[in-house]
């Protein structure tokens, strides 16, 4: 997890069954929200559902908070953007070619079944930097709750089931 939260207090250990089942049982309620669209900028007529991006990462800083104290749940957020625990180029270029990548072979295999595709596609180059914006702070909020909370604590205790 966080270098500096590794070294948990006692009685202060990540608990990843209690963060997933938060996150679904807080979630819930977003669902319902799902057909009414939000009014004004920077929205522009997304779903109420678009804010359950926030729930992973409220739930982590909370339990964060709570087990091991306020400093904890900082160390947390200043995880964002730490580019020194990359382990190599090629997972940076693993990260920006994926996306596309999958695009890409969705499309082929949507061609290839003969599915229906938007008659009109509205997309113009200069909204790339607004949809790249949204998109990347967007997941922000889940990948502190996912992978800055419960990943290596989940790990842990699955490494123990792992063959060999």
């Amino acid at each position: 997890m966080i270098a500096g939260i590794n070294a948990r207090r006692s009685g202060g250990a990540a608990q990843p069954w209690l963060y997933f089942a938060l996150v679904q049982i807080l979630s819930i309620p977003f669902y319902w929200g799902v057909l009414t669209p939000l009014r004004g900028f920077p929205f522009y007529g997304w779903p109420v559902a678009v804010a359950v991006i926030l729930v992973p990462a409220t739930v982590a800083t909370v339990l964060t908070a709570r087990e091991q104290g306020g400093h904890a749940a900082l160390h947390l957020w200043s995880r964002i953007g730490d580019v020194r625990r990359i382990r190599g180029a090629r997972w940076v270029l693993f990260a920006l070619l994926m996306p596309p990548a999958v695009a890409f072979v969705a499309y082929g295999i949507v061609r290839y079944f003969h599915l229906a595709l938007p008659a009109v596609v509205r997309f113009t180059p200069a909204a790339a930097p607004g949809y790249f914006a949204s998109f990347f702070i967007g997941a922000i909020p889940e990948e502190i709750g996912w992978t800055g909370y419960a990943t290596e604590p989940l790990q842990d205790v699955m490494a123990s089931f792992a063959p060999g």
